[in-house]
Formats: structure tokens, C-alpha cells, sequence
């Protein structure tokens, strides 16, 4: 058995996501990370500047562990190695991201907490709406599968600008197509 890493996540809490981002010219990732083989922690999105197209793409957060970069595991690079590899890559990136799934059964109604259902309309900024969400149908581990709840809201975004979306709000429905069962 191997030890466990300082801050890695438990298998069993664990989700994934394979994010492709394009770069165009003179584009800047707008990522930075913390973490590598020689601070014996994973790789970690510390940074997302905005603006940046990893700020963007909706997909990413601060804290989510970067797993694969372009089909190259960084468990056991060190920390100037993943630095370098940005810093050399080209204009496709493909990352393998694993993040903390979101609670199995949301918060319960108390006497100040009331559940409600709200409907938003979003019109997109160009590139998305500006929020992130985690969850889902796991159907090769039911135990890991969650509500869609959103988990962050991008500054002067369309979300943002709606007022309405918060982090830890699940979504149910897109256009009125119920998410049950989806991955």
C-alpha cells in the first residue's frame, strides 16, 4: 500500500473532469499552481486570473488537482516541472482535473433555511454563463453520484449579474429538461 499524500482526496469523494481549452493567439492560460512531488502535495490550481482563459472556460477551480496535462501525469513531477510545462505548451491543452464532489444529500429545510424553486434565464457572455457546476449520474460508481450543484460564480458574469445563482444551489432542470440521471 502506498501513503497517502498530504492533501489528496479520498477515492471514495472524489469526482473527475477532462477539460480541453484552445488557446488563441496571444492568449494567456491565466493558471497558477501550487503544489508537485517535492512539496509532497498534488498539483493544485492555486490562481485563476480573470480574464484568463481557465477563468473562463467555467470548468476549473482554485483547489481542484491537476492530475494529467496533455496525457502526462504530474504525480511525480516536481513542482518547476509542471511550472515549465505550461509555460512550454502549446495551443491545445488537455487537462485530467479531480476535485471534491459535491455533499451527497444537500442541506435540509429548517426554520431558517427554506427550500425553493426559482427559474433563471442566462444569456451567455460569448463563451459561457459564467458558473461552475460538480455532480451528476456516475454510472460506473453509483456511490459518486450527486446533485448538480453549483460550486462557483464568476465575477461579472451572467450569473453573477442575475443575482440569483449562489454557490451550493442545484440545478434540476436546463430549458426545462429535468438532469435526473445525467452524468
Amino acid at each position: 500500500l502506498s501513503t497517502p499524500i498530504e492533501g489528496e482526496i479520498p477515492e471514495q469523494y472524489k469526482g473527475r473532469v477532462n477539460v480541453h481549452l484552445s488557446k488563441l493567439q496571444g492568449q494567456m492560460l491565466g493558471l497558477t499552481i501550487a503544489g508537485g512531488s517535492d512539496k509532497n502535495c498534488p498539483a493544485r490550481i492555486s490562481k485563476l486570473r480573470p480574464g484568463g482563459l481557465a477563468s473562463k472556460s467555467d470548468l476549473l477551480q482554485i483547489n481542484d488537482i491537476i492530475a494529467c496535462i496533455n496525457e502526462v501525469r504530474t504525480a511525480r513531477l516536481t513542482h518547476n516541472e509542471i511550472v515549465k510545462f505550461f509555460k512550454d505548451i502549446g495551443d491545445d491543452i488537455n487537462l485530467e482535473i479531480e476535485y471534491e464532489l459535491p455533499p451527497a444529500v444537500l442541506g435540509m429545510e429548517t426554520e431558517y433555511i427554506k427550500q425553493r424553486t426559482t427559474c433563471v434565464s442566462l444569456c451567455r457572455d460569448g463563451i459561457s454563463f459564467g458558473f461552475t457546476i460538480r455532480g451528476g449520474q456516475n454510472n460506473y460508481f453509483p456511490e459518486k453520484t450527486r446533485p448538480f450543484v453549483v460550486t462557483y460564480i464568476r465575477n461579472n458574469s451572467p450569473a453573477d449579474r442575475s443575482g440569483i445563482l449562489k454557490p451550493g444551489d442545484r440545478i434540476t432542470h436546463i430549458d426545462n429538461v429535468s438532469l435526473k440521471g445525467l452524468s
